[in-house]
């Protein structure tokens, strides 16, 4: 789940997971903030030792709500592959009416 600004449209790309990028099968297994990507997830980006504010997204688990974005592959202007974050194009049941900073399930 994330705070999102008004007026994102769905599917508005948001930022970058940003990470250390190993091959899948050598991946830190002990880490917190890794999220496969790639066209068949071969890849991991680790935001353990470095990262920026959207490994902070990666963990919804446990909390009682529906994440309103998602992760998915991209190109930037120069072609590399990046881990982008979107708005989730479909709102799950629990956040379809909440509107920015509406607090729903106790979570604001």
């Amino acid at each position: 789940f994330c705070a999102l600004p008004e007026g994102l449209p769905p599917g508005a790309w948001i930022l970058d997971y940003v990470g250390k990028v190993t091959l899948g099968e050598k991946q830190d297994k002990s880490s917190d903030y890794v999220s496969d990507f790639g066209e068949k997830s071969e890849l991991a980006c680790d935001a353990n030792t470095y990262g920026n504010e959207a490994r902070f997204l990666n963990d919804f688990r446990n909390t009682g709500s529906f994440p309103n974005v998602e992760f998915n592959t991209r190109r930037d202007r120069h072609g590399e592959l990046r881990q982008g974050v979107f708005v989730k194009l479909k709102k799950d049941a629990k956040i379809a009416n909440a509107k920015t900073g509406q607090e729903f399930d106790g979570i604001k």
